[in-house]
């Protein structure tokens, strides 16, 4: 949720709040793309996007939160991947 401060948060509903598990869910999901093509966007719209946070809140009582924000070089390892992953859509476009 994008507000004037350019500080976005994700609500994400999990198993396990824990580290390791969160670590596990941002590889398996991509939450790094995620975040980084939400930074690009804001950003081609002309919005200030500083930092984005994922908020974790666990399903089941007594439904323990965390709160991580992903650092720069994390946003920057999506923002390859994502263009990483434009290279190879676009391979199999040029095949058709």
């Amino acid at each position: 949720m994008p507000n004037h401060s350019g500080d976005f948060v994700y609500l994400k509903t999990t198993a396990s709040v824990l580290y390791r598990d969160t670590q596990y869910s941002i590889a398996e999901y991509g939450d790094i793309q995620q975040a980084a093509m939400i930074m690009e966007g804001a950003r081609a719209l002309g919005m200030v996007a500083n930092s984005f946070t994922l908020l974790w809140v666990d399903s089941d009582k007594p439904h323990c939160v965390r709160a991580q924000t992903l650092k720069d070089e994390d946003l920057a390892r999506g923002h390859k991947l994502n263009g990483l992953a434009g290279r190879v859509c676009s391979q199999f476009d040029e095949k058709e």
